[in-house]
């Protein structure tokens, strides 16, 4: 609990910024849970996570990854690439779904023996649970408890997100276009596709 002395009971801000590259300009709401001990137990959640990314079969390291895997593809004539955005994909993600969610594949990935050895899995359970169900930010002098959604500004959002949606991937849109889309994966909450039109 050195992060609980160190911080004490600092919670986190709400503040929003311009989305100036959008017209009209649209605002984002910003949670900074930077400097709070919540965040700095996020950030141990998140190293752990991060450890197994690599496990997520749709998982793409960055851009240049995808780039070397277009440029080993026989590209048909006609073939079209194309990208889309998910619309506020974190502020929709329903919390106990997620959490039932990646409970699952973490725990299906434990019975492989595809965990690290030293994953501590029952630490990380209750730590994503207790992140995700906790987030109280200060706006003025009145706080509010995150109740739908990522908790917002958390170090282990991007991770929670992706590994959450990493599921969907898996379950549904692989299934139904794989056989469409030579190249696909997943890259933050954007992704590419190479589909025969």
């Amino acid at each position: 609990m050195r992060a609980k002395r160190k911080n004490g009971n600092k919670f986190a801000r709400f503040r929003c910024t311009a989305k100036v590259h959008k017209f009209p300009w649209k605002t984002r709401p910003i949670v900074c849970c930077s400097g709070t001990w919540l965040n700095d137990w996020s950030k141990w959640l998140d190293f752990w996570l991060q450890k197994i990314k690599h496990l997520i079969p749709t998982y793409v390291k960055d851009s240049q990854q995808v780039l070397d895997e277009v440029r080993r593809l026989h590209i048909p004539p006609g073939a079209k690439l194309f990208t889309c955005d998910a619309n506020a994909m974190y502020n929709n993600i329903d919390t106990e779904h997620a959490i039932e969610v990646i409970t699952w594949w973490l725990n299906d990935l434990n019975e492989q023996n595809k965990l690290p050895h030293d994953f501590p899995l029952e630490a990380i359970l209750e730590a994503m649970e207790i992140i995700m169900k906790n987030n109280i930010f200060e706006f003025g002098d009145c706080y509010f408890l995150q109740l739908l959604g990522t908790a917002m500004g958390t170090s282990a959002a991007v991770m929670w997100a992706t590994i959450y949606y990493a599921y969907h991937e898996v379950h549904t849109l692989c299934p139904e276009f794989s056989a469409r889309t030579p190249l696909g994966g997943e890259f933050l909450q954007n992704f590419q596709k190479l589909t025969e039109c």
